[in-house]
């Protein structure tokens, strides 16, 4: 197999492609999935507030992206669509849409994996 010349990029194009997990799933990095999934019947209010944290690290993060020279971000969202009832219409919905409104790539086309 040949050998390839990997980090050395000078005078050449190179494409890098972004990512991010969104809010939810970043939720369920930090916390657990298991502890955040209880967090959001025992305390919904300290939930509602990391997710609202998390969603402002995302859209920064994303547009740290972009602003380095990354044409387009990946999205996965896999924890959000691990179980059927979370409560989706206030704890994922709105946060999903707040992050493609907040950044210009997402606003072109959209698909984050982990759809509910």
């Amino acid at each position: 197999m040949p050998e390839r010349d990997q980090g050395h990029t000078e005078g050449r194009e190179c494409l890098v492609v972004g990512w991010v997990d969104m809010p939810f799933a970043e939720a369920c990095s930090l916390c657990g999935v298991t502890e955040f999934m209880t967090m959001l019947f025992d305390n919904p209010s300290l939930a509602h507030r990391i997710l609202d944290f998390l969603t402002d690290c995302v859209i920064d993060f994303s547009l740290a992206q972009l602003e380095v020279g990354a044409p387009m971000i990946g999205a996965g969202d896999a924890a959000a669509s691990r179980e059927t009832w979370i409560p989706w219409p206030t704890c994922c919905g709105p946060r999903r849409r707040s992050v493609p409104n907040a950044v210009p790539v997402f606003s072109r086309k959209q698909t984050v994996c982990g759809s509910c």
